[in-house]
């Protein structure tokens, strides 16, 4: 029976995780998972590459984090979807904005108040057992999640065969029985093989400072902190099948994916209410007419709208109003302007004593832009000049 890793730390928790993001997607696909979620700590840092190796894989990716609450408790917080995948994202940022440089603290009430597309799962356990709470304040604050997420919110069961977790786990157990909250099993996953136990403990030795010798129960107590096989976390979980069939279940309800979204370039403050594209079309035009002495030939007024058509289609029009912007406050300066292409403010159509192009530096931005940076040589004066 297959099951769903559902918390899963790579090497971007820095000196936490001991393995890369792919290592992780591949090793989930070689034993069988239905499903992985990479969870690092505050941050999303490895969900690109996850996301390209379980396409090539064709494995199946959750995207989310495990995040640090302002009394130093944590939760996973899970994408359902691609809003789902946004709020996660508003939560990381909004507690890296307020922590100091390495930390991140999310509020309860940023938890509560605009999650309502992602999952959450709360480690319990650890709290009962690493900081013992007061009871009403911890009833009051699984109520608070039972509240805000409804069937959404799940109680962390892990196991990593400790001494002290039967104990924790009852209380545990005890609390979401009383409060009608659901358990879903996990261990958490900070390698991909148990072999890199020992790189791990390594890292965690760097995290605090200390001689390896001497990081004594700093260290994890075993290696359970690898991937298991769904043989071996059935057996982990053999007095709970509801548990593990809660992975699954989680897992056909977070069905975000990175091919979803595209990167869009930040919008540009425009005036009067305008779309990107009429404010680019009224600067293009204006520099035709200047460069024309006040009427630009058809034949260049056409070309202007082929390279306009590309612009929009690829929607790259805030690119060249920012080089606008730029160019405008060089000249403004007396500033020489590096430059290699036709985004200025007045977006010369060509000089009037050479022929014009059809082939112009705008479209070859357009379709370049993507996966270039922009271009560095250039006469002072911007022009649009033949390839």
């Amino acid at each position: 029976m297959s099951y769903a890793a559902l918390w899963t730390k790579s090497n971007f928790s820095f000196l936490e995780g001991a393995s890369r993001p792919e290592e992780l997607v591949e090793e989930s696909q070689r034993l069988g998972l239905c499903a992985l979620a990479l969870t690092d700590r505050d941050g999303l840092y490895g969900a690109v590459r996850a996301h390209v190796k379980a396409r090539e894989l064709g494995a199946e990716l959750i995207h989310g984090a495990q995040l640090t609450l302002e009394d130093g408790e944590r939760v996973v917080l899970l994408a359902m979807d691609r809003t789902g995948y946004a709020q996660v994202c508003g939560a990381i940022t909004a507690g890296r904005l307020r922590s100091p440089k390495g930390s991140c603290v999310v509020r309860w009430s940023e938890l509560l108040a605009d999650t309502d597309h992602t999952i959450v799962l709360w480690d319990l356990a650890r709290e009962l057992r690493d900081a013992p709470r007061d009871e009403h304040a911890v009833a009051r604050r699984i109520g608070d999640l039972r509240d805000a997420f409804a069937d959404r919110f799940y109680a962390l069961c892990a196991r990593h065969q400790r001494l002290d977790e039967p104990e924790s786990e009852a209380m545990l157990r005890a609390r979401a029985r009383r409060a009608g909250v659901p358990l879903v099993a996990a261990n958490e996953v900070l390698y991909h093989r148990s072999d890199r136990r020992r790189l791990q403990d390594v890292l965690t030795a760097i995290r605090y400072g200390v001689e390896l010798s001497k990081a004594g129960q700093r260290l994890k107590a075993n290696a359970e902190h690898g991937i298991k096989s769904p043989h071996a976390f059935a057996e982990l979980f053999a007095d709970d099948r509801s548990a593990v069939e809660a992975t699954r279940e989680i897992a056909a309800r977070c069905r975000f994916s990175l091919s979803e979204i595209r990167y869009r370039y930040p919008c540009e403050r425009l005036p009067d209410g305008r779309s990107q594209s009429q404010w680019l079309r009224e600067l293009v035009l204006e520099g035709a007419r200047q460069r024309y002495g006040g009427r630009a030939p058809q034949e260049a007024l056409a070309q202007v709208e082929r390279e306009l058509a590309l612009i929009e289609e690829l929607d790259y029009g805030g690119y060249f109003l920012t080089m606008h912007e730029i160019v405008q406050f060089c000249r403004e300066r007396s500033i020489l302007c590096a430059w290699g292409c036709s985004s200025s403010a007045s977006f010369r159509a060509s000089e009037p004593n050479r022929p014009t192009s059809t082939s112009t530096s705008s479209t070859n931005v357009a379709r370049r832009s993507s996966n270039t940076s922009t271009p560095a040589t250039a006469a002072h004066t911007p022009r649009w000049s033949p390839t």
